[in-house]
């Protein structure tokens, strides 16, 4: 038992004493669930340690001690996000790349179509919108913040895309090509990460409609093989009109261009007009 004096100038600094914590990891958790809670409901902008601090019923004192202050707590949420999507995303990666190593040339375009939306919905949930919220956030552009995004999420997918596209591709996995075209690949795969707000304001929708997911993972699967030169992977079916939707919706099309025959195309001419202005 501390002395009283003691106890006193613990708990003004914030110390979590064993009269008052008997588990500070169960305190350190506990601010870090409750950043992440307040991170999705008020942004980063407007997170603070007193905010934090009130929500879990603590003195705010033990955020410093636990984290120096704000930006040790963003951080230890950031790496808690980074962590939860890996324990669902490796896996994912994992069966992806082992049924990638059983898949034939030509059975790739239906290895794309059943197993990209697989890395898509491996994206969801709350980690996921913590994730993207401090990625937008000044507080989270550390070097140590992005080293553990790369680390943990790009390059394990990126390296899966590698592997997809020389398959596809029957092209060397260390080929400059090939790492580009999985780039391009990857840029695909994590566009909706953010949410799909372009799409939602091109449809008018306040929030992706519930029954949609399926069909923009059907639309970024297809744009994955014709990004690799495959014909279309989409379904020749007749699909459902989704809110906001005025025209009637197109069934899938074959035989898409190859990258080869886009590059062989002849330029288009410029049509005649104002000539563009001169850096000089």
């Amino acid at each position: 038992m501390l002395e009283p004096n003691q106890a006193r100038r613990d708990a003004a600094r914030g110390v979590p004493s064993k009269d008052r914590s008997a588990n500070p990891y169960a305190t350190r958790n506990l601010l870090i669930d409750v950043g992440m809670r307040l991170l999705l409901r008020i942004g980063c902008c407007n997170l603070s340690c007193r905010k934090v601090a009130q929500e879990a019923k603590v003195n705010h004192a033990l955020l410093h001690y636990h984290f120096g202050g704000l930006g040790g707590l963003v951080e230890a949420v950031f790496e808690r996000c980074t962590r939860k999507l890996g324990e669902r995303i490796l896996p994912a990666l994992r069966e992806f790349d082992a049924e990638l190593e059983r898949t034939e040339p030509a059975e790739v375009r239906a290895f794309i179509r059943t197993y990209i939306p697989l890395l898509m919905k491996a994206f969801s949930g709350d980690e996921s919108k913590a994730f993207i919220t401090l990625l937008t956030s000044r507080r989270a552009h550390t070097g140590q913040a992005y080293d553990l995004l790369r680390t943990q999420i790009l390059m394990p997918l990126h390296n899966s895309c590698a592997r997809l596209v020389s398959r596809a591709r029957n092209i060397p996995y260390e080929a400059l090509e090939t790492g580009i075209l999985a780039q391009l690949v990857l840029t695909q795969l994590m566009a909706f990460f953010r949410g799909g707000s372009p799409v939602c304001a091109h449809m008018g929708w306040t929030a992706i409609p519930e029954g949609t997911q399926e069909i923009i993972y059907s639309v970024v699967a297809e744009g994955i093989g014709r990004t690799l030169g495959l014909a279309s992977v989409e379904s020749t079916e007749e699909r459902p009109p989704v809110p906001g939707e005025t025209a009637k919706p197109r069934a899938g099309k074959a035989g898409a261009k190859n990258i080869e025959e886009l590059a062989a195309a002849p330029p288009r001419k410029r049509r005649a007009g104002k000539s563009l202005p001169s850096n000089a």
